[in-house]
């Protein structure tokens, strides 16, 4: 016997809307007359609002809205902060519970930042970035983070949470910091890049008023998340109206750890940089990341607040 065709069999086969309709019948849940009215209501609406539009014959231009970014320049905005305040928070991040026991080699790494504003001492990435974090919170500006390791840091710089050596709790000073007055946030996000990406973005757009950070410790995470970035960050201004202030934190430069495990490449950011829809900042110091995810937190908060 011949078995009738591919298409013919799917013409036959009850649509995804029926089936459903006949299993909540089956449940009680709503009843046959019911969702065929419900499908009969919407057909009815989507028709008028297609023949709306089929009969509208205007001519109109549509224009984007203005770009969060100025085209001769980013505002002015004050970045800095007082040495008091700095070191003030540095001492309170570098307390923990008497009974809590950091590992010994942690321990002595972490003191070390106790002596960064002494004659001879310096802040390093990882705390000027820990500084800058505690300033915005300090500030009323609630912080997400996420990320492959980033509680501590793939390059074991960071260090947000502290794992205590015999009970293995966990201990995180910026979810502690008397100054605090806004949350902090990190998790170590899965290996499922686009997935997280794509959270984060989602909950920047909808939670306007927090900072939310999403890093790549490497170039090939990153590329998992590829379409996030050139069907919604990228894009989503020119296409929706939709704005979004997250942060993508991209790997440093190659390492001879491979092609694409070390870079971030950034060419690719670039070549979809258009009409001011997103920064790349490339932070060359410890100053300059301080200085850019204060003016990142600031200016964002400017632009959606003020306008």
């Amino acid at each position: 016997m011949t078995q009738p065709d591919l298409y013919t069999q799917i013409r036959k086969h009850p649509t995804a809307r029926a089936i459903y309709a006949e299993q909540l019948d089956k449940e009680s849940v709503i009843t046959a007359e019911d969702a065929k009215k419900l499908d009969t209501d919407m057909y009815d609406y989507l028709l008028e609002e297609y023949n709306k539009v089929n009969a509208d014959k205007t001519e109109r231009k549509y224009e984007l809205s203005p770009p969060d970014f100025i085209v001769d320049g980013l505002p002015k905005i004050k970045t800095g902060i007082e040495k008091d305040k700095l070191i003030s928070f540095n001492e309170q991040l570098l307390e923990w519970p008497e009974t809590f026991k950091p590992n010994q080699k942690l321990e002595k790494i972490l003191q070390r930042r106790a002596k960064a504003f002494d004659g001879d001492g310096s802040v390093d990435w990882g705390l000027a970035e820990v500084l800058s974090f505690a300033s915005i919170i300090h500030d009323g500006t609630p912080i997400r983070l996420s990320g492959q390791d980033t509680e501590r840091g793939t390059f074991a710089h960071r260090h947000l949470v502290l794992h205590d050596r015999d009970s293995n709790e966990t201990y995180t000073p910026l979810q502690s910091f008397d100054d605090a007055n806004a949350s902090f946030a990190v998790y170590n996000s899965p290996l499922s890049e686009q997935a997280c990406v794509g959270f984060e973005y989602g909950y920047n757009v909808f939670s306007k008023e927090t900072l939310v950070l999403w890093e790549a410790q490497f170039g090939d995470f990153v590329n998992g998340a590829q379409v996030i970035f050139d069907q919604w960050v990228s894009a989503a201004r020119a296409k929706w109206g939709q704005k979004s202030g997250l942060v993508i934190l991209l790997p440093h430069g190659y390492e001879g750890a491979g092609p694409e495990h070390s870079s971030g490449r950034v060419e690719r950011f670039l070549s979809s940089a258009a009409e001011n829809n997103w920064t790349i900042a490339n932070c060359t110091s410890a100053a300059s990341i301080f200085i850019y995810c204060v003016a990142k937190q600031k200016f964002y908060k400017r632009i959606r607040f003020d306008h």
